[in-house]
């Protein structure tokens, strides 16, 4: 508690009005960096106010952190890898000689596309209209490792798309900022008499990776490469298209499997198995063979007794998943009490990169990495039957609190 003694400062207390022992300052500390206390750390002088400003130096892409040290007049860090736009030089990006480039006008060859997206495992997608135009996609791209097929939407008509859609539900699909494409192109799908919800959004978006930016920034600083946009403007609608669109279009599509193959560590121009490792979302098999492997009575199926949520954390570069009952809300200020650090929601949409599962389908099983942190709020110790997620939305994992319990570190993290 933070105890003001008039216009000369504050001092920190206890509940008891004892004053908070010197071991525990720097968890003091890390709250008022959590809660963006300026005014009460400034309240306390120095050296709490250069404590606070290092804190917040050391969280140099956290926009909130970086607002703060303006409005201080501190100095902001830059941020890591940051590459300026004028800088972003380096080769131009080329599509690899041994790349078969394919465009699709005609319905028996679309169906022989349709038949190799099905049966490859790990795809990059892109779409091409006219800017400003309101109109729908004019052309998809989608890229293997050996063959870019490029679907004409212009030659083959709207109803090519909910066929196109129904096969790119086999490989891992990469895009980057891909969900204007998913929602121009489902909407184009049921004009065209396909029954497509283009809601949520069922691929894997690399801009969720890389952080910030554009694609051109994006293989810049990962690839060291240049992408050159001047075909992105162009009119998308005129048949036949040009040589430098046909171009332009299978590298904006095939550049995403570079791009991940980068970002995921592999090795070559395109490591299939490395993408896979890094973005294929997780499902309920996967929680069903870790389940299996932890010993515990367990049975995945409909949600009995009290239903708990999973929530995804980020701490100190840590992944952390907290289970807590589903009516309840969790304490972020708990839980940096518990973890030591600086704690922050994982947006929805990056779940499935982190931790595997989309939302709605994220539980204390089959974690995408083994080092991640699970922590079980206390109140769902005593429950005979906790349902948590299974890895689908119409399925749960159903055990004793005792046995979630188990699963990691047991405390009071909800918001009461």
């Amino acid at each position: 508690v933070m105890r003001s003694k008039g216009h000369g400062g504050a001092e920190l207390l206890g509940l008891s009005g004892v004053p908070v022992p010197e071991q525990l300052r720097d968890e003091v500390l890390a709250l008022c960096v959590q809660r963006r206390d300026t005014v009460g750390v400034l309240a306390l002088g120095e050296p709490w106010r250069a404590q606070y400003v290092q804190a917040l130096q050391r969280c140099p892409e956290d926009k909130g952190a970086r607002a703060v040290l303006k409005q201080l007049g501190a100095e902001v860090p830059p941020l890591p890898d940051a590459v300026p736009r004028k800088e972003l030089g380096g080769a131009p990006a080329r599509l690899p000689a041994d790349v078969r480039v394919e465009l699709v006008v005609e319905q028996a060859v679309l169906e022989q596309a349709l038949s190799w997206i099905q049966a490859s495992a790990v795809v990059g997608l892109d779409a091409e209209w006219v800017p400003s135009s309101g109109s729908g996609v004019s052309l998809v791209q989608v890229a293997g490792r050996e063959l870019v097929v490029l679907i004409d939407v212009e030659a083959l008509g709207a109803e090519c798309l909910p066929l196109l859609l129904a096969a790119l539900t086999s490989p891992l699909v990469l895009t980057y900022g891909g969900a204007t494409d998913h929602k121009r192109i489902s909407a184009m799908a049921r004009e065209g008499g396909g029954d497509v919800d283009g809601g949520t959004f069922p691929w894997c978006d690399l801009a969720e990776d890389v952080g910030r930016g554009g694609l051109q920034r994006a293989v810049g600083e990962k690839l060291g490469l240049r992408v050159e946009k001047i075909e992105q403007k162009s009119d998308w609608k005129r048949r036949p298209l040009r040589d430098a669109q046909v171009a332009y279009a299978a590298l904006d599509a095939y550049i995403l499997l570079q791009l991940a193959t980068r970002c995921a560590g592999g090795v070559g121009d395109v490591d299939e198995a490395a993408i896979e490792r890094r973005y294929r979302r997780l499902g309920a098999e996967n929680v069903a063979e870790a389940v299996a492997a932890s010993g515990l009575a367990c049975l995945i199926g409909p949600a009995a007794g009290i239903v708990a949520k999973t929530l995804g954390v980020e701490c100190l570069g840590r992944l952390v998943v907290v289970v807590l009952p589903s009516a309840a809300k969790l304490d972020l200020t708990k839980l940096v009490m518990v973890m030591g650090g600086d704690c922050k929601l994982v947006p929805l949409s990056k779940l499935p990169l982190l931790f595997g599962y989309l939302p709605g389908s994220l539980g204390p099983f089959g974690l995408r990495d083994r080092t991640t942190v699970v922590v079980v709020d206390v109140s769902l110790r005593n429950h005979p039957a906790v349902s948590v997620g299974a890895g689908d939305p119409g399925l749960s994992a159903v055990l004793s609190g005792e046995a979630l319990c188990s699963l990691g570190i047991v405390t009071g993290v909800c918001d009461v």
